[in-house]
């Protein structure tokens, strides 16, 4: 009889801590699952657009006559991936689909139905990032116009209270973007984040708990890094 009550308690806390991580999980705003499938394969729609930055040798023109003269991103990357795309923690990485043109056009083949980001960067710390949705049928997509601008970044660290050695992973959701961190209190930072959509950080902490969380939208400004608060996880 008391064996019996010792394996139902365990199961009944066992129960309670699936029931505080599922709970952790959706308190960032009840948000749909991450995804870890391409953006492209099989046949899909084609998207399209152009990218430009501003020319900082136009600025005295720019206080004169309150406009902008824009360059074409030449033979910038550009990137495509879920809107929630979420790699394998040993997966983690950017890869290019494509490459801008001379004119800054880029073209995108087979994009499957569903949400997804795009962004461009080039080699002098510029980029900018697009979201859309691709419908089920097949079709041409035009995003316009993107202006590039200088890359954000987001500093954070982990100071969870239990004792223990730490490992961690902390995403920028749609852009393979991932830091690996195993020492407590130790300051990370992301940079390279493109601006244009509010960013999606999520934390997954593998030690001293198990745990999985994402942070509220963050609206990144060009060539900032912003200071967050620290990840707390237990």
């Amino acid at each position: 009889m008391i064996a019996l009550f010792r394996r139902l308690l365990l199961v009944a806390v066992a129960s309670i801590g699936m029931f505080f991580l599922a709970c952790t999980i959706m308190a960032a705003g009840d948000s749909p699952a991450v995804e870890n499938t391409p953006s492209t394969g099989g046949t899909g729609s084609e998207v399209v657009g152009v990218v430009d930055y501003p020319d900082s040798g136009g600025a005295a023109k720019t206080l004169r006559t309150g406009t902008t003269r824009f360059l074409p991103v030449m033979g910038g990357d550009v990137f495509i991936n879920r809107r929630r795309f979420l790699p394998d923690t040993a997966e983690a990485g950017e890869a290019p689909v494509t490459t801008t043109d001379n004119g800054g056009k880029f073209h995108i083949f087979n994009v499957l139905p569903g949400e997804h980001m795009i962004y461009i960067r080039d080699g002098d710390g510029n980029a900018i990032a697009r979201t859309f949705t691709a419908p089920d049928e097949p079709t041409r997509i035009d995003v316009g116009t993107l202006h590039a601008r200088k890359t954000a970044g987001v500093s954070l660290q982990y100071n969870g209270k239990t004792p223990g050695e730490a490992l961690f992973f902390v995403n920028v959701l749609g852009t393979g973007m991932q830091l690996r961190c195993t020492d407590r209190e130790q300051r990370i930072t992301f940079d390279r984040i493109p601006t244009g959509v509010e960013q999606l950080l999520y934390v997954r902490i593998y030690r001293p708990i198990n745990k999985a969380y994402e942070l509220k939208p963050i609206d990144l400004q060009p060539g900032v890094i912003a200071t967050l608060q620290s990840i707390i996880g237990d």
